[in-house]
C-alpha cells in the first residue's frame, strides 16, 4: 500500500477522524496511514485458517524528531457486497522493523540487510523480525450488520509508549481473528499514526515485551504470533487429581485410556499453568521510570456448573516489582459491556466479561514506577489458580501481552494537560454520552512530578463571528505523576444553535505557572442535544416480560430530585406519561435495564446483573418492548424513538425551546438547587397512566 501522509496544522486537526487534540500555539501533527478503507476479509488459506493478517509498510517520523504524543485511529466497518465477521473474534494490530538487529533473526546477507523467511511473518518465533503488539480489539458480532447498513464506528488509542519503535520504516500487521465465512466476512479498516509535535513529558528510551510466551504456550493454539513476539501468556488452570479421579469413574474409557488422559492433564497443569513467574530486565542508564503496560482476558467456557471459567467469572492478578513490593492487585473483569459504543449487535454482547467487551479495544492496565538506581529490575505476575474441566475439549484461558517501557527524566515539575474530553463531543466511542445540555466532562492529566492539588479551568462555546462568553471553575483534589482525573464540570452552558465547538484551558497547577503550556488546550468538535417544542412530553413505554428489571426517571440538569421517576411497571402493558417542564432548560432522561446474569454465573459478585434492553434474542421470551418520546402536539416538534437492544441504559439530554414571553413563575431559574426543588411541583407536572 502507498504510504499515505499528512501534515495538519492545529486549526485543521480539530475535525480530523475525531482527534480533537489541539495545540494552544500553532504546531502540527503529522498523520501517518497503514491502512485506507481497506478490505479485510476472512481467508481459509491463511496460515492459521479462519484468521487473515494484512501488511503495510509505513515511513515514520525520523528518531531525531520529538513527540509530545503519539494517538492511533482504528476505523472500521462492512465492506461492499460483503457482511461483516459474525463473530467476536480478536484481532490484534503489530509492527515491527524489518531492517533492525533481533537477536533471533539469521545473519546479515551482503548488502546488510537481514534475510526474511518466506511466510510473512514467521510465527513460530525461531527466526523473523520481532513484532510488538500495539493494538488488541475484539470485533463485535456483526451477523445483523450488512454492507447497506452503511455501519461505520471509530476508536481512538494512545500509542505514546511505543513512540521509540513507531520510527523510520516499519512494517505493519493487522490481523482478523474469525471462526466461519470464509471468503465472505470481512472489515474495511483505516488504520492512522498521529504525532503531535513538541517536548514529550518523559522520553521513552526502550520497549521489550513480556517474555513468559517464550516458554508457556497453548497446545490448542501453537503458533499465534503473540504468543512469541507479545510475550502471550495461556493459562489453562491446575490438575486437580479428586476432580479428574471422578470424572474417570464415570467414563466408559478403558483402563490404559484413563491412564494416559491422567498423564496429559497433569503434563498439561506443570508445562502450562503459570501460578507466578519473575521476569529480570536491564535497565538503562538513563532510565527514571518504567511504566508496565498489560492487556489481559479470559476466553473460552465451561460446561460444569460448578467450575470457574475465563470468559464469565473473575480472577485476581498480582504484581509485583523488585522483589515484593506491590506494583497492583486487580480482578480481571469488565462490568460495563452493557454501556459500550457499539451497539446494537447481534450474539451476546451486553454480558459482562474478564476483561473485554464485543465490540471495544481491551483495555490495556499502566502501571508506573520509579527506578533510578542498579542495573536490572524484576516483574512478578501472580495469577489466582483455577482448574481443568476434564470433560471440556477445549480448555477456557487467559491471553496476556504486554510490555516493558522504560523512560528517561521526567522533562517538567508542573505540567498539567487535557488528557481528553468527553462531552460535548462528536466521536463515535463517546456516542453514549452525547449531545449533552449539561457541564462538560473533561479529563485531567499530570504530566509533572509535582503533585497536583489546584487547577484553573476556563470553558466556552466557540463560535465564529462572535465573541466567547468564557465560565470559570477550579478544580481541587490530589493528582500524582501521570495520573489522570475525570473531571465533571458543574456548569450550564447554550448548546443551542447547531453544531459548534467547544473549547477548554487548564492553568496555574497549584498556583504556579505551567511549564509547559502547548498541552492547556483541548478543542472538540459537538452537536447541539434535541430541543423539543415548549408543550407536553409524552414518554410512550411498551413493557416486555420483564418488566421489573426497569426503571426511568427525568431530571432537570443541576437538581438532584427526579421531576418524574418510576419503577412499578406492570408485564407486557402500554405506559403513556405526559410531562410539562420548565421552558428554556436543561433536562436528563434516563430509562434502565438490569437483570440477573443468565445461566451457572448468576452466583458471581460481578457478573449478578447484565442489561439487555427492551429486546435481546438471547432471552426472546421475554418479548419485545419499545420506548419514545414525542411532543404532544407533533408538529411543535419531533420524536425520539430509542433502539430497544440498547444494552444496560440509556441517558438521552434534552432541551425545552421557549416560544414566547417567559411567565411569571419562570423568574428563578437562577434560584439554588433547594429553591427549585420546592418550586418544580408548581412548575412542572406529570399526568400518566396504562393501556393494554
Amino acid at each position: 500500500m502507498k504510504n499515505k501522509v499528512q501534515k495538519i496544522q492545529f486549526a485543521v486537526l480539530l475535525t480530523f477522524l475525531g482527534l480533537n487534540y489541539a495545540w494552544a500555539s500553532p504546531g502540527d501533527t503529522l498523520v501517518y496511514y497503514a491502512f485506507d478503507r481497506a478490505p479485510i476479509e476472512l481467508d481459509e488459506n491463511s496460515i492459521n485458517a479462519g484468521q487473515a493478517t494484512y501488511y503495510a509498510h509505513v515511513g515514520l517520523p525520523k528518531r531525531k524528531e520529538k513527540f509530545h504524543k503519539v494517538y492511533g485511529i482504528l476505523e472500521y466497518g462492512c465492506f461492499p457486497e460483503r457482511p461483516c465477521v459474525k463473530w467476536d473474534t480478536s484481532s490484534s494490530l503489530y509492527i515491527t522493523h524489518l531492517e533492525l538487529p533481533d537477536k533471533n533473526l539469521p545473519k546479515r546477507s551482503k548488502n546488510g540487510r537481514y534475510k526474511r523467511t518466506k511466510e510473512r511473518p514467521n510465527w513460530d518465533g525461531k527466526i523473523g523480525p520481532r513484532y510488538y503488539e500495539l493494538l488488541t480489539w475484539i470485533t463485535p458480532f456483526g451477523s445483523n450488520r450488512h454492507a447497506d447498513d452503511d455501519f461505520r464506528a471509530s476508536f481512538s488509542f494512545d500509542l505514546t509508549d511505543f513512540s521509540s519503535i513507531l520510527r523510520d520504516s516499519v512494517e505493519v500487521a493487522f490481523r482478523l481473528g474469525g471462526f466461519y465465512g470464509f471468503g465472505t466476512e470481512g472489515l474495511e479498516v483505516t488504520v492512522s499514526f498521529h504525532f503531535i509535535e513538541g517536548t514529550p513529558a518523559r522520553e521513552a528510551i526502550s520497549v521489550e515485551p513480556l517474555r513468559w510466551g517464550w516458554k508457556l504456550r497453548s497446545p490448542d493454539y501453537p503458533g499465534r504470533p503473540a504468543d512469541q513476539h507479545s510475550g502471550t501468556f495461556f493459562g489453562h488452570g491446575i490438575y486437580e487429581k479428586t476432580r479428574v479421579e471422578k470424572y474417570l469413574a464415570e467414563s466408559s474409557l478403558t483402563d490404559k485410556e484413563k491412564d494416559d488422559k491422567r498423564r496429559q492433564w497433569k503434563l498439561l497443569n506443570e508445562e502450562v499453568f503459570l501460578k507466578q513467574e519473575t521476569l529480570v530486565y536491564k535497565r538503562n542508564r538513563k532510565t527514571s521510570s518504567v511504566r508496565l503496560r498489560i492487556v489481559q482476558w479470559g476466553s473460552g467456557a465451561h460446561n460444569q456448573n460448578d467450575t470457574p471459567c475465563m470468559e464469565f467469572c473473575p480472577g485476581t492478578r498480582t504484581i509485583y516489582y523488585n522483589g515484593r513490593q506491590l506494583l497492583g492487585r486487580k480482578r480481571i473483569w469488565r462490568g460495563d459491556c452493557g454501556l459500550t459504543a457499539t451497539y446494537p449487535q447481534a450474539g451476546t454482547w451486553p454480558f459482562d466479561r474478564a476483561g473485554w467487551c464485543p465490540g471495544d479495544l481491551v483495555i490495556p492496565d499502566e502501571y508506573d514506577f520509579f527506578v533510578s538506581t542498579g542495573k536490572e529490575f524484576d516483574i512478578t505476575l501472580s495469577m489466582q489458580p483455577f482448574y481443568l474441566d476434564p470433560a471440556q475439549k477445549k480448555t477456557p484461558r487467559y491471553q496476556i501481552t504486554g510490555n516493558v517501557i522504560q523512560y528517561g527524566k521526567p522533562a517538567f515539575g508542573r505540567d498539567v494537560a487535557v488528557d481528553d474530553v468527553k462531552a460535548p463531543n462528536d466521536v463515535y466511542w463517546y456516542r453514549r454520552l452525547n449531545p449533552i445540555c449539561g457541564g462538560p466532562i473533561i479529563v485531567l492529566k499530570n504530566n509533572g512530578t509535582e503533585r497536583l492539588n489546584t487547577v484553573d479551568i476556563r470553558y466556552g462555546i466557540v463560535r465564529g463571528g462572535q465573541e466567547t462568553v468564557w465560565s470559570k471553575t477550579q478544580w481541587r483534589g490530589r493528582l500524582g505523576f501521570m495520573e489522570k482525573k475525570v473531571v465533571e464540570i458543574d456548569g450550564l452552558l447554550d448548546w443551542k444553535g447547531g453544531p459548534g465547538r467547544f473549547e477548554v484551558h487548564v492553568s496555574n497547577p497549584n498556583g504556579r505557572e505551567d511549564q509547559y503550556p502547548l498541552n492547556n488546550v483541548y478543542r472538540t468538535n459537538y452537536v447541539p442535544p434535541p430541543s423539543y417544542a415548549e408543550s407536553k412530553l409524552k414518554i410512550k413505554l411498551k413493557t416486555n416480560f420483564s418488566p421489573k428489571e426497569n426503571w426511568m426517571n427525568v431530571k432537570r440538569y443541576g437538581v438532584k430530585r427526579p421531576i418524574y421517576e418510576r419503577k412499578d411497571f406492570d408485564i407486557n402493558k402500554k405506559v403513556e406519561e405526559a410531562i410539562k417542564l420548565k421552558r428554556d432548560a436543561c433536562y436528563i432522561f434516563t430509562f434502565s435495564d438490569e437483570g440477573p446474569t443468565p445461566g451457572r454465573y448468576k452466583d458471581i459478585k460481578e457478573a449478578r446483573k447484565y442489561g439487555d434492553g427492551l429486546f435481546h434474542w438471547y432471552r426472546a421470551l421475554d418479548g419485545k418492548g419499545s420506548l419514545e418520546i414525542e411532543n404532544e402536539d407533533v408538529n411543535l416538534g419531533f420524536n425520539t424513538v430509542f433502539e430497544p437492544d440498547f444494552g444496560s441504559r440509556l441517558t438521552h439530554y434534552f432541551t425545552i425551546e421557549k416560544e414566547g414571553p417567559e411567565d411569571e413563575d419562570d423568574d428563578d431559574d437562577d434560584d439554588d438547587d433547594d429553591d427549585e426543588d420546592e418550586d418544580e411541583d408548581e412548575e412542572e407536572e406529570v399526568e400518566g397512566g396504562e393501556t393494554e
